[in-house]
């Protein structure tokens, strides 16, 4: 359908400049028009199946373009409507939506839009997990390893957002903990995408796992095992290196460098502080 070649083009290549400026006024033409078709005389139930997959993905993407320009609460309710459709028809893509909206929720948090994440998502902390997961087992059981590793990916994600949250507020037990969690499922994620040969998420989980390990390395640090802080430093170098011969090599890689800076300055402090050789 050329309302879904148009999805994908707008969100799978290098957008002009202009495409850019325009990109939410285009998304919101493409809906427009699926919601008219499906208030129409639909012919068959396939069809109606299809447009409402459709729409669903336009209302994601949007709120993907949305978010990108900080309009958190707008994008938010996008999100609401793909994750309704998604959820209705058992489709396990409402992943991409459900963690989609939990990375909006927390960037309107963090830029105190909204005084807590629950603001947009009542009960993520209980409900995210189990979502990520349940859906994650769906893309295995209907072998689509791309997908599953995604999906492992951002319930990773979450553990170390947690963790992070958990660290910042000294509780430093319950962060070892999520970062022992977030760490093991990244590492999973990571062997899947290695048996796909894709070396770009490939140094997207190195990037992850690196975090974790820093993260493990601190709560060590704390505990006073300076030797075991400078194994997680040592394999984190590691990672980090395997990272920036990847980015060296892919060009359009480098805008993921921050990350990696973030990662040597940690690397860095966790040296001195433990008097690594």
């Amino acid at each position: 359908m050329l309302e879904l070649a148009f999805i994908k083009r707008v969100t799978r290549t290098d957008e002009s400049h202009e495409v850019k400026n325009n990109l939410i006024k285009n998304f919101q033409t493409v809906i427009d028009k699926i919601e008219s078709e499906l208030s129409g005389s639909v012919r068959t139930e396939d069809e109606r199946s299809k447009l409402q997959k459709l729409l669903a993905r336009g209302y994601h993407e949007l709120g993907v373009a949305l978010q990108n320009q900080d309009q958190f609460f707008a994008a938010n309710s996008y999100l609401e409507k793909a994750i309704g459709i998604r959820r209705l028809s058992e489709n396990p893509e409402v992943a991409y939506s459900i963690f989609l909206q939990f990375m909006n929720a927390t960037r309107a948090y963090r830029a105190k839009k909204i005084k807590a994440i629950d603001e947009f998502m009542p009960g993520w902390e209980n409900s995210l997990s189990f979502e990520l997961q349940q859906n994650a087992y769906l893309f295995r059981e209907a072998s689509e390893p791309e997908n599953f590793s995604t999906t492992l990916h951002n319930l990773a994600y979450f553990h170390q957002f947690l963790a992070t949250e958990r660290e910042n507020e000294g509780l430093f037990v319950e962060a070892h903990k999520e970062y022992q969690q977030a760490h093991q499922i990244y590492r999973n994620a990571k062997k899947i995408r290695e048996r796909l040969r894709d070396p770009r998420r490939i140094a997207q989980s190195n990037v992850r796992i690196a975090e974790c390990k820093l993260g493990l390395g601190r709560y060590a640090l704390s505990r006073g095992a300076l030797r075991t802080v400078c194994e997680f430093v040592d394999e984190a170098s590691k990672l980090a290196e395997e990272v920036e011969k990847h980015y060296e090599e892919i060009p359009q890689e480098k805008f993921r460098m921050d990350d990696l800076e973030s990662i040597r300055k940690n690397i860095e402090q966790l040296k001195r502080d433990a008097h690594c050789i």
